[in-house]
């Protein structure tokens, strides 16, 4: 077996809890769900699994956040409908969100948790990282660097960036605005792009990565 291969198996082998915390389903609400026994455990922010309440049918397993911690209870933010979730069913705490990122996800789809969307296998990497981890210290950032070729004539000379640098695009809809973010990802003098879609319906998501995008920039 490839030496990769046996570290991410290493990797993935140490994550696995000998148990977890479990709690059950004591209330649901628009959007939301109650759990008891976990408060003692549960901590702002760490994610839960309901099995049997996955999108298909019930199967599978539903995630969730938890949002708030009573002295009894705790309030979780299901991902997606609540429909096959049921009172008394049990809640799993699977602790603070991480996410272990890969070489091998370069020119893939994948989910804010480092799952696959193009229906093909994905390996996880070998150091967790956290969601929410903490900026570096503001002394010790570095400044800005040398200018950055994008590809695009317009930003190369009329509008140049410089490694390091934050821009915002703004207009209205159907403008460019995605082409413009393509442009960028198959010409930016970088070693990867990453493009994050948030708040984008599906279909305009297949459409940028089909369309837009291309495979050129895949």
């Amino acid at each position: 077996m490839h030496q990769t291969s046996l570290s991410r198996l290493r990797s993935a082998i140490a994550r696995v809890s000998a148990a977890r915390p479990l709690g059950r389903v004591a209330a649901l609400g628009p959007g939301t769900v109650r759990v008891t026994g976990l408060a003692a455990a549960a901590c702002l922010g760490d994610r839960v699994s309901i099995p049997g309440a996955g999108p298909v049918g019930g199967a599978g397993a539903l995630g969730g956040e938890i949002v708030a911690v009573g002295r009894d209870t705790a309030l979780v933010l299901p991902d997606g409908r609540a429909d096959g979730i049921r009172l008394g069913g049990p809640v799993e705490l699977l602790g603070p969100a991480t996410l272990s990122p890969d070489m091998s996800w370069i020119g893939r789809i994948i989910d804010p948790f480092g799952n696959a969307l193009d229906g093909k296998p994905i390996f996880q990497g070998t150091t967790p990282r956290a969601f929410r981890a903490p900026p570096p210290p503001a002394a010790e950032r570095r400044g800005l660097g040398p200018r950055l070729a994008t590809g695009t004539t317009a930003f190369d000379t009329l509008l140049p960036l410089v490694r390091g640098q934050r821009i915002g695009l703004f207009a209205g809809s159907g403008v460019g605005k995605s082409s413009l973010l393509a442009k960028f990802a198959r010409g930016v003098q970088a070693d990867v792009v990453v493009i994050a879609l948030i708040g984008e319906r599906r279909r305009e998501g297949g459409e940028f990565v089909r369309h837009t995008l291309g495979n050129t920039g895949m």
